[in-house]
């Protein structure tokens, strides 16, 4: 039990650090590529940071399913682009 807090506050740190480098990050970013560019790298780097969860609960037997069928890959992908994308746009766009 002592185990899974400390990986809920790694996390949490983890998380709080990757919001707070999203700027600079962008900052930096945007002077190299297009808003365009950037906002699909993001998309793709988000995305396959989240395949190894998917990994890991289809492992553990606590995926929705035991095969990744079209509904699944259907509501990833809308997660991605509803999820991501348009915080990434406002914030190029702001930039």
């Amino acid at each position: 039990m002592l185990i899974k807090r400390y990986i809920n506050v790694a996390t949490l740190v983890l998380v709080n650090f990757l919001w707070a480098a999203q700027y600079p990050a962008y900052r930096v970013a945007s002077e190299h590529m297009s808003p365009a560019t950037l906002n699909f790298w993001t998309l793709l780097c988000s995305s396959l940071l989240l395949l190894p969860v998917l990994l890991v609960l289809k492992k553990r037997g606590a995926a929705p399913s035991d095969r990744l069928d079209a509904r699944a890959a259907t509501d990833f992908l809308l997660l991605g682009v509803f999820g991501i994308l348009p915080p990434s746009v406002l914030l190029a766009w702001g930039i």
